[in-house]
């Protein structure tokens, strides 16, 4: 677990190819391997497990009732990565800024991730009528 956290908090900053690399060193020098280290980003720590597994993309039947007022959210290895970053904010009710350029998905995953959330969360005007 404290050797993904290092690779999600320090490498976070660098271009891919230099992740990769330092995800490799890092998971060397703590002496683990990588389910595959062909796509090393695509590790986490399962607690559960209590070992390293690989994100999968996950490929759920939908109708069309599902994405009636919003587009499904494919579970590609990127989208499980970001869920598994923004879900301990969220049921904490942390503050935190997603950003990226338009039209990547901000939006859709925030909503999907509040959606499944029970209890009510405090967030920008802007986006409370998406609720």
């Amino acid at each position: 677990q404290y050797l993904c956290g290092l690779v999600k908090g320090f490498g976070s900053n660098l271009h891919l190819k230099t992740r990769e690399t330092f995800a490799r060193e890092i998971f060397k020098h703590g002496n683990e391997l990588a389910p595959d280290d062909k796509h090393i980003l695509n590790t986490y720590y399962d607690q559960k497990g209590a070992r390293l597994f690989q994100y999968q993309l996950q490929v759920k039947d939908c109708k069309y009732n599902d994405f009636k007022r919003t587009p499904p959210l494919i579970d590609t290895c990127d989208t499980q990565r970001v869920n598994d970053i923004l879900t301990p904010w969220i049921e904490r009710s942390e503050p935190f800024m997603l950003v990226g350029p338009e039209g990547c998905g901000k939006t859709l995953i925030l909503m999907t991730l509040l959606r499944k959330k029970e209890k009510s969360t405090d967030c920008d005007s802007a986006l409370i009528p998406l609720l």
